[in-house]
């Protein structure tokens, strides 16, 4: 034991020393978060009509920061209506319109699912909840091709004489929503992914290629239809880019009425890399940036990695692009999209690895906390004021074990250990030994494929 315990210190020696070196500066934050979200399309449409025992359990694991993920930000989606002959639109993603043809009158019952899924959540919401809606397409009969799944050849589909009458129906919609059902929209969205030409005639989901002339145009006609409605607190956010890039260059091209009228940007980070640049232009022009949509779409792997890359794109979103509002793209959702995975014949849900793996992030940072800047791809830092404590996520997507060590800069009132939980393949977030601070140093082990939560707090 005497020559095997030197070997075993000189062993864990040698391990810290090749650990990797990750410096948090607790002098260097960014702006209060606002929150975390989720789109409402389509799974609150699917579940909606579900018995309410269930869409309320569905809506608690959203909404609640303890044992549920702590959302408060949701996306409402308007939706456009395809021809009542169509039937190719994917299982749930068929949203109600408001109106089936220019003559028909604004029908207030329409989409009663997502909307009975929408008011549980703001009910629920344990933060103050952060509403947007947004718009996938218009309504069929405003379409050229006829079909709100897009364009013949993934051409523009939104007729120009339609462009006013398109803003009108979606401000009309929120003024219902605020008249009727006292819900007042935080921004409102009139594209989505408009860049792109994938959305075509008799595809599986509303969609519209939207070319960034007209983007310039939607944006103004819809700000001064909201004004007209007294609806002046309400942005107007665009673009919902796919890519970052697409996002950049979009809000690059937009003349200063355009931009006058635009409230907020919002991007999707499922493509492109160009984080820092996008943030920059957006400070540049005063525009509070969100992170509106993302998910495991183009990574590849098996089902787990594609999750684990989604919580890595988590941090990259955070460290480079620092939205103030980060959302996933489905709650409920098959395969590697949904924290919760749905049973359609029961009617039913389970609760997905993903889920998780994102309550690693989301259940101790919360709104009001600062991120801090942290040139990292691994580590995520933010530190909380109102509860006097610092949050550590790190991910190692590795399917080795890995070391990090942690260099805490400016935190001399923090207390440790540091409490540690683990999500991974196996494991829903247990609690770990806890990790000694020694002189503003943890030295943080990290299993293989998994997110690892550091929590330390402030003595003042």
């Amino acid at each position: 034991m005497r020559v095997l315990l030197p070997l075993l210190l000189i062993m864990l020696w040698c391990s810290a020393s090749r650990a990797a070196e990750v410096t948090i500066d607790l002098a260097h934050q960014v702006r209060p978060f606002r929150g975390w979200g989720t789109s409402l399309a389509w799974w609150a449409h699917g579940v909606g009509d579900w018995p309410e025992e269930t869409v309320n359990s569905i809506v608690r694991r959203a909404t609640d920061p303890k044992q549920g993920l702590g959302l408060n930000v949701f996306r409402y989606n308007i939706g456009g209506g395809d021809a009542p002959d169509h039937h190719h639109l994917r299982r749930w993603g068929d949203i109600p319109g408001f109106k089936t043809s220019a003559d028909a009158p604004f029908d207030p019952k329409a989409d009663a699912a997502q909307r009975r899924v929408l008011l549980k959540l703001i009910r629920t919401s344990a933060d103050r909840p952060i509403l947007e809606a947004f718009s996938n397409s218009p309504p069929y009969w405003m379409s050229i091709s006829g079909c709100a799944a897009g364009g013949k050849g993934g051409s523009a589909n939104l007729q120009r004489s339609f462009e006013q009458p398109f803003v009108d129906y979606l401000a009309d919609v929120a003024e219902y929503y605020k008249q009727q059902h006292g819900v007042t929209f935080d921004s409102i969205e009139p594209m989505n992914e408009p860049d792109v030409k994938w959305w075509k005639a008799n595809g599986d989901q509303e969609g519209t290629h939207i070319p960034r002339d007209q983007q310039a145009r939607l944006i103004v006609l819809l700000r001064h239809a909201l004004d007209r409605r007294g609806l002046k607190e309400m942005r107007v956010s665009a673009t919902d880019a796919n890519s970052l890039n697409d996002a950049l260059t979009s809000l690059k091209s937009f003349d200063a009425a355009t931009l006058a009228a635009l409230g907020q940007v919002n991007t999707h980070s499922y493509a492109g890399d160009q984080r820092t640049q996008l943030l920059a232009a957006c400070e540049e022009r005063h525009k509070p940036l969100w992170q509106s949509e993302t998910g495991p779409l183009y990574v590849g792997g098996t089902e787990y990695e594609q999750m684990m890359k989604t919580a890595e794109r988590l941090v990259i979103d955070m460290n480079q692009l620092r939205p103030e509002v980060w959302c996933t793209w489905q709650f409920v959702g098959g395969g590697p999209w949904g924290c919760l995975n749905e049973n359609p014949a029961k009617r039913s849900v389970t609760v997905s690895r993903l889920f998780y793996l994102l309550a690693a992030f989301t259940r101790e940072i919360r709104p009001g906390d600062r991120f801090v800047e942290i040139d990292s791809k691994q580590v995520l830092a933010a530190d909380s004021s109102g509860r006097k404590q610092l949050t550590v996520v790190l991910v190692n997507r590795e399917k080795a074990a890995q070391a990090v060590r942690l260099l805490i800069k400016c935190g001399d009132d923090l207390v440790g250990p540091a409490v540690r939980y683990v999500a991974s393949a196996v494991e829903d977030l247990s609690e770990k030994a806890p990790i000694p601070l020694i002189a503003g140093r943890l030295e943080v082990p990290l299993p293989p494929e998994s997110v690892t939560r550091l929590v330390l707090k402030h003595a003042k």
